[in-house]
């Protein structure tokens, strides 16, 4: 005997009317109608491309029942064997290109001060940028006048920072060449240089989230509205097909804190489920790297003179996220008498918070010299409240 009926899949019906033979007790479908249904095959180990019928009640861990009265095929498999599902992944964003346009800015910021029995001047601080495709090119200074007082020998205008700067959004890099900041780990200093700098600069893609979310998952049989609760406030709701599933959620959590992640099926049954998680940006997630590497002249009596510079100086930092609980860093620098270098490692202790360790070694005028740099965060949740009760 053949019926065409609707297949149904975990109690989610696929719209797909198929073929259905009756013999021998058995429920024989064509391969290819449960491919159309989008229902996995693995439970039978068929071939997706093979055009034969299978009996799809023969396994012991499928279940399958006639509905007579809704002319439907009830199938009912392992949540196992259907895809994961990963819901609300922020890691890909839409993203949003930035519109270029060309345009000159002019800041400015004038201070005077007059007293009677000590000195009066005045300052005018200004600050020009030229922008457009190729880049900003940006300009800052300082005009001093005394009045009255012995600061005669600083008047005159002082140059601060000239640069030019430009962002390749695709490739997520910032050039700069002139006056620049080099920039560090934490376990070593900046310094201004006259040269140019190559980073990884993530500002210009606000799509991009560099540290680790909390994920939270889990698996369902039927299909399920699930609820996500972030310390006791509804942040999440969405609806999900059977199968296992990750939900990762949205990067404006820090620190340590609590998930609920609530599940309700068709007849209205929920299970709740308690989740501890503790997320920081001092992380990069797996794979994702972090870099600057900078060379020029050292920068040297900055405010005070226009134009001086000193030794050649070059430095180079790395980041690499290991893991989603490992970041690896590195970093060396060096001028005509100073070599330094080191390596780091910030990784995270669970759900308690994370710890920073480098080490350091350099050499100065045929004297050497070594640094350990430990760092620790932890945060405790209070069990009753679930907020932050102490931190070191």
């Amino acid at each position: 005997m053949q019926l065409y009926l609707e297949l149904v899949i975990n109690g989610k019906r696929t719209g797909h009317l198929a073929p259905i033979t009756l013999k021998n007790g058995n429920f024989i479908v064509p391969i290819q109608d449960l491919k159309a249904a989008g229902i996995p095959l693995s439970p039978w180990g068929a071939d997706p491309h093979a055009q034969a019928a299978i009996a799809i009640n023969i396994p012991k861990n499928v279940t399958v029942e006639y509905e007579s009265h809704q002319q439907q095929l009830l199938i009912t498999i392992p949540p196992d064997h259907f895809s994961a599902q990963l819901i609300n992944n922020p890691y890909e964003s839409q993203r949003h290109p930035a519109k270029i346009s060309t345009g000159l800015m002019l800041n400015y910021d004038f201070y005077a001060n007059k007293t009677r029995h000590a000195d009066s001047y005045s300052n005018l601080w200004t600050e020009g940028r030229l922008f457009g495709r190729m880049g900003t090119l940006s300009h800052s200074g300082i005009y001093r006048r005394a009045f009255r007082g012995r600061n005669h020998d600083q008047e005159g205008y002082i140059r601060y920072d000239t640069r030019w700067q430009n962002s390749n959004e695709d490739r997520i890099l910032t050039f700069e060449a002139g006056d620049v900041v080099t920039r560090t780990l934490s376990w070593n200093s900046p310094v201004r240089i006259g040269g140019f700098q190559i980073s990884r600069n993530f500002s210009v893609r606000p799509d991009v989230i560099t540290y680790p979310l909390p994920q939270f998952s889990g698996s369902t049989s039927v299909p399920t509205a699930i609820d996500l609760y972030i310390q006791g406030s509804r942040v999440q709701s969405e609806h999900i097909d059977p199968g296992p599933f990750t939900i990762i959620n949205t990067p404006f959590i820090n620190g340590a804190g609590e998930a609920v992640v609530v599940t309700t099926d068709a007849l209205g049954r929920q299970v709740s489920t308690t989740v501890p998680f503790y997320v920081t940006n001092e992380l990069l997630r797996k794979g994702l790297t972090d870099y600057a590497v900078n060379a020029g002249a050292l920068r040297r009596q900055y405010g005070i003179e226009s134009f001086s510079y000193a030794d050649f100086a070059a430095s180079g930092s790395f980041r690499y996220g290991l893991t989603d609980s490992i970041t690896l860093e590195s970093h060396a620098e060096g001028t005509r008498e100073l070599k330094m270098g080191g390596v780091g490692t910030t990784f995270r202790m669970g759900t308690f918070g994370v710890t920073s360790l480098s080490y350091s070694r350099s050499s100065m005028e045929k004297k050497k010299g070594r640094a350990v740099n430990p760092w620790l965060s932890i945060q405790f949740q209070a069990l009753q409240s679930g907020g932050t009760v102490c931190q070191i």
